[in-house]
């Protein structure tokens, strides 16, 4: 019987597979692609603070971010701009394959092309099946995202205010003649999303394109709006475009059984204002690796390995998560405009530290505040 089985390679469930690795803990890691996190929809940025926090070479930068630009629906646009790096976007296979070998070097198994349908837990172990076998494990980690539905038999369901979704697609650099230096492009607006944003973040071989929204503010699906996107850039044939949902919840606390745990987008772990989730799928699966492994060194019964788990959550993760669903509750009462803020640099700075993601979603809101009496 295995110790852990973790279903889903993304940085949630690679970081939890990490430092139960480290402590000598057998795990397997259940892929359903061919390779870890292949074909994953996602912006991809990830800022300096996590590259520094966990050893990650720069090199995995595909480009390096020293400000962002704010465009609004009139084709008005500000650049805010740092002194130093703050952070680059990734390509979230490359990014993946590198945290998987650092797992495999500590003695970790991946599984991949194995879709996972069921799990069924018992008093004393977990019966995991996929489309080739059954695995039995002491327990299991689901990091498998917010699409499957195996998460919501531990979590419960998300609801439409619950879960945004995003419309993306990727286009070669070659097609797009732009210089984006070292910024990262954020679009706001009713042009550009109906209750969201939209986004341009550039990679070395390609561009990502494309925008998010509350799910429950979509009436009549997002294509428009990227094809808005598309035309800022001068591409107008028509690329591969996917939508995939995210979670935009703020802390969720139920997030576990007695030897279930789930962690990254399955657990919530995502900013509600920003949509950013790599930074936070780190940080769970790293204090979700550290709660198992505590148990198997007898520091503490089985029964507190959740409540560990929730104590360095409201630590490292739920604080932005929080602040993140208390913005988007005042945007969505109008308390806050991006028309009133894109007017306002002293305001947009505070947004770009908000993007930025190396201070706490409560500084940068203070900063954002300041603007007011200043």
């Amino acid at each position: 019987m295995l110790d852990v089985i973790i279903v889903g390679s993304g940085p949630a469930g690679l970081m939890t597979g990490i430092t139960l690795a480290e402590n000598d803990i057998s795990v397997v890691i259940l892929e359903r692609m061919s390779r870890p996190n292949e074909n994953k929809l996602c912006a991809g940025y990830i800022p300096i603070s996590s590259f520094r926090k966990y050893g990650l070479p720069l090199n995995l930068y595909k480009h390096l971010v020293e400000g962002f630009r704010f465009h609004d629906s009139s084709g008005k646009n500000i650049l805010v701009e740092f002194d130093n790096v703050v952070g680059g976007n990734v390509d979230r296979t490359e990014f993946a394959e590198f945290l998987a070998k650092r797992f495999r070097k500590n003695g970790g198994w991946i599984r991949t092309e194995e879709y996972v349908f069921d799990f069924d837990e018992r008093n004393s172990y977990v019966t995991v099946k996929t489309s080739k076998e059954t695995y039995k494990g002491k327990f299991l980690v689901l990091a498998c995202g917010i699409a499957s539905n195996l998460p919501g038999k531990i979590r419960g369901r998300l609801f439409r205010n619950m879960v945004g979704l995003c419309l993306q697609t990727s286009i070669p650099s070659n097609h797009i003649n732009i210089d984006f230096k070292k910024e990262n492009w954020i679009f706001y607006g009713e042009k550009y999303s109906p209750f969201g944003y939209g986004w341009i973040f550039p990679k070395e071989n390609i561009v990502e394109i494309g925008l998010g929204s509350l799910l429950s503010e979509v009436k009549n699906g997002l294509d428009s709006y990227l094809s808005n996107l598309l035309n800022i850039v001068g591409v107008e044939k028509k690329y591969s475009r996917r939508y995939f949902p995210v979670p935009l919840s703020g802390p969720i606390e139920k997030i576990y059984s007695r030897r279930v745990f789930l962690a990254g987008d399955a657990a919530g772990h995502v900013s509600p204002i920003t949509g950013e989730g790599i930074k936070y799928s780190l940080n769970a699966g790293v204090d979700l690796g550290i709660s198992i492994s505590l148990y198997f060194k007898k520091k503490i019964s089985l029964h507190d390995i959740g409540k560990k788990y929730l104590k360095l959550l409201r630590k490292n993760v739920f604080p932005d998560l929080k602040w993140g669903r208390i913005f988007l509750k005042l945007v969505q009462k109008k308390l806050i405009s991006s028309s009133k803020t894109f007017v306002d640099k002293k305001k947009l700075r505070a947004v770009a530290e908000l993007y930025a993601s190396n201070i706490t979603h409560l500084n940068a809101g203070l900063k954002f505040l300041k603007t007011f009496f200043l």
